[in-house]
């Protein structure tokens, strides 16, 4: 299996400018890809990475939730045969992004209620039988305080 890597939810979620998101105009392209990459007996995966400022607003977290929802379902469209989430480096779990004083900042357990609200809304819209990979990081030297906390962080992703 072969991933396209790095791509955001919405345009907001990106790191770059210039990187990609996924939205529904770029179909035939992401289709033409998935059909190259089947030709030769591999199996296409698709990253979906969310860099973008978490916010107090509850309607903007649902927000970006329902575009990674919808993100999944068009790589499912066009044939992909699984999606990743991106949960390290900084993105959906890291206390370096996330900047909330409330229930979703601090402990490993409080950041991790923004992570599956995502996850809870991918498998909605795609069902139990897509397979839903999830990245995270191990080890950063910038979040060294948090090194212990990431062994436990795979148990409520897979329950």
């Amino acid at each position: 299996m072969t991933a396209l890597a790095y791509c955001s939810p919405e345009p907001d979620g990106r790191m770059m400018e210039h990187y990609m998101y996924i939205w529904e105009e770029i179909h035939p392209q992401l289709k033409k890809l998935a059909d190259t990459v089947h030709k030769h007996g591999t199996k296409l995966s698709g990253q979906i990475a969310y860099c973008g400022v978490f916010s107090r607003n509850k309607n903007i977290m649902r927000k970006v939730s329902t575009n990674f929802s919808r993100a999944t379902d068009i790589l499912k469209n066009t044939e992909f045969y699984a999606v990743e989430i991106h949960f390290g480096h900084g993105y959906l779990l890291s206390p370096l992004t996330n900047k909330r004083k409330d229930k979703y900042d601090g402990c490993i357990e409080n950041r991790m209620r923004f992570p599956l609200q995502v996850l809870e809304y991918v498998r909605k819209e795609v069902g139990v039988d897509f397979p839903i990979l999830g990245k995270i990081t191990m080890y950063n030297p910038y979040e060294s305080r948090c090194q212990p906390q990431r062994l436990t962080i795979s148990r409520p992703i897979t329950e």
